[in-house]
């Protein structure tokens, strides 16, 4: 550039260590920031992590180590049960939906089962919780497993539910609030849908 057609003064370029680095340490560089950025995206593990988050994590960490899928590839029996025990969980589709409310898609996962795909599910999860849903609320709605009790809703809850349905339908006020947005009434409207629709008719 002329310096004379520059109105801002001297352009400096910025400072960039690895300009001063060789093509091989710049490599080791850059593959440490990756692992480094990896390491990040993974869920942090606590004490009340789901057993199939927890597998994931170990699971995509394995992956990354080359010893440890060398023994794999080499038959190793250790390394290969423990390798397969992790999938097992993984792809246990009653585990699916901790998965989606950890907001986990595992590579090369296969849906099974019924309901939404994993894929599917981890929308949904977002989706509710952008609308204001707790994650109890966004579980129950997934599977429709009262978190009370930890089994389906019984049916007591499920007329319950419908009264209040009723109820709300019937007046006025609370219908126009539904209608104009209200985040309240919207999330009160989603829980008790979900209560009713898991309900199981006698065929």
């Amino acid at each position: 550039m002329n310096p004379s057609m520059n109105h801002f003064g001297t352009i400096e370029r910025p400072s960039d260590p690895i300009l001063a680095m060789s093509p091989a340490e710049a490599k080791a560089a850059l593959e440490k920031k990756h692992d480094a950025w990896l390491e990040s995206q993974r869920p942090q593990v606590t004490e009340s992590t789901a057993p199939a988050v927890r597998a994931h994590v170990e699971l995509d960490r394995l992956e990354s180590d080359p010893s440890f899928m060398k023994k794999v590839r080499e038959g190793d029996s250790e390394a290969t049960e423990k390798f397969s025990a992790l999938n097992r969980i993984v792809a246990d589709p009653d585990n699916k939906n901790a998965l989606a409310l950890a907001g986990i898609t595992p590579r090369n996962y296969v849906d099974t089962g019924h309901g939404l795909s994993l894929r599917d599910s981890v929308a949904a999860v977002n989706d509710l919780r952008a609308k204001g849903h707790n994650d109890i609320q966004a579980r129950e709605m997934l599977d429709g497993i009262d978190s009370r009790t930890g089994k389906p809703f019984d049916a007591e809850t499920i007329r319950q539910a419908k009264y209040l349905r009723d109820v709300r339908n019937s007046d006025s006020e609370r219908v126009r609030k539904f209608l104009s947005g209200s985040v309240a009434d919207g999330i009160d409207s989603r829980v008790r849908s979900a209560i009713i629709g898991s309900e199981v008719s006698d065929l």
